[in-house]
């Protein structure tokens, strides 16, 4: 078996895309006024833009871990779809709150 045979060659091409989360209003989250020991929440549609899935993961400053929580605060949200996140705020005093919460991708 000296015979050499030709390998057939296989050309690729892709794409790289990035994945791009947006959040409505720039992100801004308005809980309504809200009383002590009370709850309200909000859901936030978290979009994905692009065609590839992104995950994300959202961290509470420990400044606001006793009056705000995020569900799910990680996953997963699939290339042109909306992945709907609930916050919620629980006041412990009264007066303006103000946090600032990242979202990892």
């Amino acid at each position: 078996h000296g015979d050499s045979v030709a390998s057939p060659m296989l050309k690729v091409r892709g794409v790289c895309a990035a994945p791009r989360l947006a959040l409505p209003d720039g992100g801004a989250v308005f809980a309504p006024p809200t009383a002590v020991g009370a709850t309200s929440s909000v859901v936030v549609p978290v979009a994905n833009g692009s065609r590839v899935p992104a995950s994300f993961r959202v961290r509470v400053p420990a400044s606001a871990a006793a009056s705000v929580s995020v569900a799910p605060s990680c996953g997963v949200v699939r290339g042109n779809e909306i992945q709907p996140v609930r916050v919620t705020f629980c006041p412990s005093s009264q007066g303006h709150a103000a946090f600032r919460l990242a979202c990892d991708v």
